[in-house]
């Protein structure tokens, strides 16, 4: 499944938002996202903040839907971000 996000440069985590109701701050509390895999609100904050430590991307991840909500509902907590490597590449 495909999900939007953002990738906060100070912790090197790309955070998304599993459900509706989901509010997910990096590990650094930099950045948070809400509204869902859609990626409906991004807070920060302040412009400069968004501007030199954020990229607002996508990211396939190996989860269904379904298996995202279970996961918010469940609170299991298995996604919701991911860890960035040095070669730029997402690992859960």
């Amino acid at each position: 499944m495909i999900v939007k996000g953002v990738t906060c440069l100070k912790c090197n985590t790309f955070v998304f938002s599993r459900y509706r109701y989901d509010f997910r701050r990096c590990p650094c509390k930099t950045f948070a996202v809400d509204g869902g895999p859609q990626l409906e609100h991004i807070l920060y904050p302040t412009f400069d903040d968004r501007k030199n430590w954020m990229i607002k991307e996508q990211c396939e991840i190996k989860a269904t839907e379904n298996e995202l909500i279970a996961d918010y509902q469940q609170k299991r907590n298995n996604f919701g971000w991911l860890q960035i490597i040095q070669s730029r590449q997402l690992t859960q």
